[in-house]
């Protein structure tokens, strides 16, 4: 499933209800080790199948890498020839891919959740995080802490998890669709959303890490406000490992570092080099490097496009690029 679509279904009214009703969360097949296998790398989308000879094709929108078997010490591991930087880990059903020296978000297969998943709601509050030990619950509206509890049953398909936890008089389920979701206090967005149903009451919120939603690719700039912007120069941006911040300006290469909260983001220590161009570029990388400066939180539309939102509600909106 493409996140093109997984955020397109926004627009259906109660999702996770929808999800519910999809072959009753029958469990996820898993492919062969030969066969073609698809992962989520954050916003990276990619196919992993053999390429002959041992060598590893991992395709991704707008090109392909070749690997090569490398020596590791747990899991399959595999490197790009004459590329050290860029390797590839597969661990059982879920991988890691590392370009030019970023590791990118744990590639998971459809419909998995990281671990651990957390995710929680408000008024009443209620949190919970779920990990291959079971399920760990701070239950709406109690003042006790959170709580372990073993997980029954977990069922699976390309949508997301359903999970059955807790003994027989008190059985708790929580369902995670792989649909965005914004919390419904602070706007800040998440890749999940989340039910759990306990007690025989419903409640619903949002979970998984908002930055599996901004990384993976590199964003390019189509417009500043109210100003659409060409193709070139390019404005772009890409979030890497280490919460590091790079990109282009109109002009010169640019650098810094951002910072995700429960309540947005936001973008620091922006610099850039030193290279001089014409007035019109040096005022648009000015109104850009500006603007970068005053990203307070984000978000991402149905053609999942990403919405860096000012404290002013200035927007500065920008596509995914094919390639990397």
């Amino acid at each position: 499933m493409t996140h093109l679509r997984a955020l397109t279904r926004l627009l259906l009214a109660f999702p996770v209800l929808a999800f519910l009703l999809v072959a009753g969360c029958s469990a996820l097949s898993q492919p062969t080790e030969t066969g073609p296998v698809t992962f989520a790398c954050g916003q990276l989308d990619i196919r992993v199948d053999e390429a002959g000879d041992g060598v590893l094709g991992i395709s991704y929108p707008g090109g392909r890498w070749l690997f090569r078997p490398a020596v590791s010490a747990s899991g399959a591991r595999y490197e790009a020839p004459g590329d050290p930087d860029t390797q590839f880990w597969r661990k059982g059903d879920r991988a890691l891919l590392v370009v030019n020296g970023d590791r990118l978000p744990e590639c998971l297969p459809p419909g998995a959740l990281e671990r651990p998943f957390q995710g929680g709601g408000n008024e009443p509050f209620w949190h919970l995080t779920l990990d291959d030990n079971g399920l760990s619950l701070k239950r709406p509206l109690s003042p006790a802490p959170a709580e372990p509890l073993a997980v029954v049953s977990r069922q699976q398909d390309r949508f997301g998890q359903r999970v059955v936890a807790g003994p027989v008089d008190d059985r708790v389920t929580v369902t995670v669709a792989r649909q965005l979701c914004r919390d419904d206090m602070s706007g800040q967005v998440f890749p999940a959303q989340v039910r759990l149903s306990v007690g025989g009451a419903d409640y619903r919120g949002c979970g998984g890490e908002p930055d599996r939603l901004l990384r993976g690719v590199e964003w390019r700039l189509v417009r500043l406000g109210d100003e659409t912007l060409p193709e070139r120069p390019a404005l772009t941006l890409r979030f890497a490992s280490d919460r590091r911040l790079s990109g282009q300006s109109a002009c010169n290469r640019i650098a810094g570092g951002y910072r995700l909260t429960g309540e947005g983001l936001t973008l620091s220590n922006l610099a850039s080099t030193r290279m001089a161009c014409d007035a019109d570029r040096m005022a648009l990388e000015a109104r850009y490097l500006a603007l970068l400066g005053k990203v307070a939180r984000f978000d991402l539309d149905p053609q999942n496009h990403l919405q860096l939102i000012t404290g002013d509600g200035t927007v500065l909106l920008a596509e995914p690029e094919p390639g990397r």
